[in-house]
């Protein structure tokens, strides 16, 4: 799990104010998912601040990073908008309505969906930091996707290789657009990952040789 400290070492030029508002919203969404837990028997909260100091290291501002810790509140914690509104504003409120929409869509496996669902991204974010959000949630998610059911690992692993490893690349973030490549791959095609693993120890034994 992401300290708050953690957090908040990677954030540059933070004044008192941005301080105190990540801290609130770190407390909030402890608090929030205090009963929340993930596949992998962790608390829920793990993914949140994990998926806030990866905005952090994306060099997020505060506000994005405050959404990022309470982007799943309304949707698993139950937090309604109105309590959300009243403790962190409009703003954060909007960057947490449109990354709870955007985690409702899904992903079909046939190109003009996958081409469909890409427009409705971009259409439904007004506001590139949704997109971001939601991007630093789906990186967190696939480094522990060896948790989650192995019927919908597949499923989850091609919807990032199609949709998010494009959309991150798209955004120019081109580190993160391979790390969800090279965390989807393995699942997606597990025969193809086994046999480029073999050619890349065959050509490291011919180099040590």
């Amino acid at each position: 799990m992401a300290t708050l400290k953690e957090i908040i070492e990677k954030i540059p030029d933070l004044t008192l104010k941005d301080t105190e508002l990540v801290e609130k919203a770190y407390i909030f969404a402890e608090n929030a998912h205090k009963n929340n837990i993930r596949y992998s028997g962790e608390p829920y909260f793990v993914h949140s601040s994990e998926t806030a100091l990866i905005l952090a290291e994306l060099g997020m501002g505060p506000i994005t990073i405050s959404a990022g810790l309470l982007h799943d509140a309304i949707e698993d914690a139950h937090v309604s908008e109105k309590e959300l509104e009243e403790n962190f504003g409009k703003e954060i409120l909007f960057l947490v309505q449109s990354v709870t929409k955007l985690g409702n869509l899904r992903y079909h496996g046939a190109d003009r969906h996958n081409e469909s669902l890409r427009k409705l991204f971009v259409a439904m974010s007004q506001d590139i930091r949704v997109l971001i959000i939601k991007l630093a949630d789906r990186l967190h998610n696939m480094k522990t996707i060896e948790h989650v059911p192995p019927d919908k690992q597949k499923r989850i692993a091609a919807e990032t290789l199609e949709i998010y490893a494009s959309l991150a690349y798209r955004l120019g973030m081109r580190k993160l657009s391979r790390e969800l490549e090279n965390l989807a791959f393995p699942r997606v095609y597990p025969k193809e990952y086994q046999e480029i693993k073999k050619l890349v120890k065959e050509k490291h034994l011919e180099k040590v040789r």
